[in-house]
């Protein structure tokens, strides 16, 4: 999958609306969010689980060892090693983001708390970037690189794990869509240095060794 202008158009339009979320959508939407939370909550929280890393990442480092190890494959082992790296980036760049700017959550509100603060380790100024939806577009995204075939099933699960993180008060709109947005272009900076090569073990270390080599002699 290379990064093309329906991406460029996709993220862009994306950063709009997450600057329109944030100037007033957020507000307005938050009395129907609680509403819509009072009456669909055991499902909601139900989706919002497939938001958490260790869902999609454990069963993948299993296949890892599994590749690595019990069954050699190196080509599946590389995949394998795309999508850890690809999602656990994504998430530390989202957890960079969201300490540096110690937003306030949707429950602080009600103290008068709206907005960045900055720098915060307090868990209720960790709004911004939603971290579930950050793990969520990472996840299918790596996955629909890996298996196109999946690329509209994987859409449709982070959009559900997204809305369902703004349904359930966690997190603003505009949270989401920035933590959707963080996800998406990691994974997408991670595959444009990526070499899918079976014969490479840490081929991501190696594109880079490449790149500052030919930058390097050029």
């Amino acid at each position: 999958m290379k990064t093309s202008w329906k991406w460029i158009a996709t993220l862009s339009l994306t950063g709009v609306l997450t600057a329109w979320s944030y100037q007033g959508l957020d507000r307005q939407i938050l009395p129907d969010c609680i509403q819509f939370k009072r009456q669909w909550k055991e499902p909601l929280e139900l989706i919002t689980r497939l938001g958490e890393a260790w869902i999609w990442l454990a069963p993948v480092l299993l296949a890892l060892i599994w590749f690595r190890y019990r069954r050699p494959d190196p080509a599946a082992a590389n995949r394998a090693q795309f999508f850890i790296f690809a999602v656990a980036s994504a998430g530390l760049v989202n957890t960079l983001i969201k300490v540096c700017c110690g937003r306030a959550r949707p429950s602080q509100l009600k103290e008068g708390f709206y907005g960045f603060h900055g720098f915060s380790l307090d868990s209720h100024f960790g709004s911004f970037p939603s971290g579930h939806s950050n793990t969520a577009a990472a996840s299918a995204l790596a996955i629909a690189i890996l298996f196109p075939r999946l690329r509209w099933l994987m859409l449709v699960t982070a959009i559900l794990i997204a809305a369902s993180r703004v349904l359930l008060h966690a997190h603003y709109l505009s949270d989401a869509l920035a933590g959707m947005m963080t996800g998406a272009i990691v994974v997408l900076a991670v595959e444009s240095r990526w070499k899918f090569d079976a014969r490479a073990q840490f081929s991501f270390v190696q594109g880079l060794k490449w790149s500052c080599l030919k930058n390097h002699g050029g």
